[in-house]
């Protein structure tokens, strides 16, 4: 498969957001990140584990948290956000999937 260089140097590596991420997602580049939400309870949100779907045009499709923080309403929260990462755009027309650790707070 052929990969264009240049396109890869673009955005930071989901590798060097996160080393624990996994997938065949796992070389794609991050492009934009958002700042994270600001969640705000009585108990401290752990990390996250999440399951991303990313399309070849580098928008994330589909969410999955692996690991839930028992409130709807912050999962809620950061599917949403998790949703509008964007990555480097592919020529394949493969959807890609990572498994990633958010950590929000502390």
């Amino acid at each position: 498969s052929e990969m264009c260089i240049r396109d890869r140097s673009f955005g930071v590596a989901l590798s060097k957001i996160d080393a624990s991420a996994e997938g065949n997602a796992f070389s794609r580049s991050v492009i934009y990140k958002p700042p994270p939400p600001k969640i705000t309870t009585s108990e401290t949100v752990p990390s996250v584990r999440v399951k991303i779907w990313i399309n070849p045009d580098g928008n994330v499709s589909k969410v999955e948290l692996l690991t839930t923080t028992g409130d709807p309403q912050i999962n809620s929260m950061i599917i949403s956000y998790m949703k509008r990462w964007k990555f480097n755009r592919i020529n394949s027309n493969e959807v890609q999937w990572a498994t990633l650790t958010v950590r929000f707070g502390g």
